[in-house]
């Protein structure tokens, strides 16, 4: 067995580059990346952070270093991917991470904080996949890009919309980069904390925000950065996630259960016409994934009020049921 996870999940001669990694999460996730055997490439800004990470990963074996480096420049992610390549070798694993945060309220940001916010979350991001993914293509490697997104940009948050805001759109982009590169082998995905505590949101943590978050979380609890390894190695992997890009890996102790939806599979199209608060959704589709107050209007589409044939599973609180405080 031992030897089968070992052929499905090694990364031994794979090079690591964790944008990111002096921070919380992407520093656990560049450590695993390095105890599957890859040698991984610590960027940020602070070389006393990443020293911290990089005994730890001394400690288990494992072979690392720091460069430092800022996502605000395409000409500075240049330069670090030809350092890389000049120190390693080769790159094979991008993880992009760096992220900033911002409690400001929606009537009182400014256009240069918003701004400041997109630019580190979102355009820095896509800086990070332009510059590597040309060497990916040039050399015609089969390289694995895992964007770091959250579970606020599937569910809107209060205090944090600029970066739900930027999240989302990484997302976005990332999907469409996995469709642009697929051809060429090239994999792009999203990995998506749900509630971790990190340097950058303890700010707004609040014992009533974490009230809220825990009503959420139906694990009752926060992630702890480790638990991100897993889906991080299977990401990485091209043995055990080759024909997977483009997908959100969602980690969340079941926080989108508590948010979203019934799914329902309908043999035939169906329509769906429902009040969502002072507007009215009007749905047609085949295999739908509705919210589930939409799913009792459902009826097929064109032919009055038939019954629908349907096959249904219930993801977290049922059809009605007010979620508890």
């Amino acid at each position: 067995m031992s030897n089968y996870l070992n052929d499905l999940f090694s990364l031994e001669g794979k090079v690591a580059v964790v944008i990111g990694g002096t921070g919380e999460l992407c520093g656990a996730m560049g450590e695993g990346l390095a105890r599957a055997g890859a040698e991984v490439v610590l960027v940020g800004r602070s070389q006393e952070k990443a020293q911290t990470r990089m005994n730890s990963i001394a400690e288990q074996g494992g072979k690392s270093r720091f460069i430092a480096a800022d996502v605000g420049s395409r000409a500075a992610l240049d330069t670090l991917r030809d350092e890389v390549l000049s120190q390693c070798g080769r790159v094979d694993i991008l993880v992009n991470g760096a992220g900033v945060n911002s409690p400001t309220p929606v009537l009182d940001i400014t256009e240069e904080e918003f701004a400041r916010i997109i630019d580190v979350n979102l355009t820095g991001v896509l800086r990070g996949c332009q510059s590597f993914a040309t060497y990916f293509l040039e050399n015609k490697i089969a390289g694995s890009i895992i964007n770091l997104g959250s579970i606020s940009g599937l569910n809107p948050l209060s205090r944090v919309f600029t970066y739900s805001a930027s999240k989302g759109a990484v997302h976005n982009l990332s999907r469409n980069l996995a469709r642009e590169w697929a051809p060429n082998q090239i994999r792009v995905n999203t990995l998506v904390p749900g509630f971790f505590p990190a340097e950058q949101n303890r700010k707004v943590l609040t014992p009533d925000r974490v009230a809220q978050i825990m009503g959420h979380t139906p694990m009752d609890r926060f992630g702890e950065a480790h638990e991100l390894v897993g889906a991080t190695l299977l990401l990485a992997s091209n043995q055990a996630g080759g024909f997977i890009t483009g997908i959100e890996m969602i980690v969340d102790g079941g926080a989108v259960l508590g948010e979203f939806v019934e799914v329902a599979l309908y043999l035939a199209p169906v329509e769906a016409v429902a009040p969502i608060g002072d507007e009215v959704l009007h749905v047609v589709a085949v295999g739908a994934v509705l919210p589930a107050r939409v799913v009792g209007l459902i009826r097929p589409a064109g032919r009055g009020e038939a019954p629908v044939e349907k096959n249904s599973s219930k993801c977290g609180r049922k059809v009605g049921e007010k979620k508890s405080a």
